[in-house]
């Protein structure tokens, strides 16, 4: 049996800030399946270890709090790692996560207000599908910007200017409901409307201007001005090109 280990993003950790750590393990079919009793956690920065085999709270979400004590004296690093150890299907396994240690976390700036504002009809959809929100579209959303901004070499916590990201979580929502909607009751104005949403984020994720924390003060300085395109562009300071 195929064992999956779900997650979306790395693990930001915020310096400083009580975390609730979670384990989610499937089947290959997506069901859900609870660790033994006795599953752990290990957390390393770098060669580091900040926790050794802290106690798992075991269920379909297992669950562990990493304390703010752990982080308080931290800096920013990109060497976080979970290591779990569990026996699953009564077979022991590990699974690792990466992440970061971060000043700050990174919140996404839309709401179903956001989608409804601009395509009022979203409302008479969301009440004949009998739904009470697109979060899940923008959840998936979220995801795709983030993980095009990483792809781009752009830490997304690190964006001064949260708003830039606004417009491509808004249209990479739209791209994804009208997608669904298309293929629900077919209707080919749908899927020029997920065609044409999906063309928008493509130009709008390559071309977001911001100013960008690249060296971790989570203070903005003259050299913080860049774009999120494949060549980067700083326009005060040495041009140069972040990983």
């Amino acid at each position: 049996m195929a064992i999956v280990h779900r997650y979306q993003l790395p693990r930001l950790i915020e310096i400083g800030v009580a975390e609730s750590l979670d384990l989610i393990v499937t089947d290959e079919d997506g069901t859900a399946l609870t660790p033994d009793a006795g599953a752990t956690v290990t957390i390393y920065d770098g060669a580091e270890k900040l926790v050794t085999a802290g106690d798992v709270t075991e269920g379909s979400t297992s669950t562990y709090t990493l304390a703010a004590a752990t982080t308080t004296s931290r800096s920013p690093s990109d060497g976080y790692i979970e290591v779990w150890s569990a026996t699953v299907d009564s077979t022991a396994q590990i699974f690792q996560r990466e992440g970061y240690i971060v000043r700050r976390a990174y919140h996404p700036t839309i709401t179903d207000t956001d989608l409804t504002d601009r395509h009022t009809e979203l409302s008479n959809i969301r009440t004949k599908r009998g739904i009470d929100s697109f979060a899940k579209y923008r959840n998936e959303a979220n995801v795709e910007v983030q993980m095009a901004l990483l792809n781009q070499g752009r830490r997304p916590w690190l964006i001064f200017d949260r708003s830039a990201a606004r417009r491509a979580h808004l249209f990479m929502s739209l791209h994804l409901i009208f997608m669904d909607e298309s293929s629900v009751i077919g209707d080919g104005r749908y899927r020029e409307l997920a065609a044409t949403y999906l063309e928008r984020y493509r130009y709008t994720i390559e071309n977001m201007n911001f100013r960008y924390d690249s060296d971790e003060t989570g203070t903005i300085s003259e050299a913080s001005r860049e774009s999120a395109g494949t060549n980067l562009i700083i326009t005060a300071g040495p041009r140069r090109r972040w990983r």
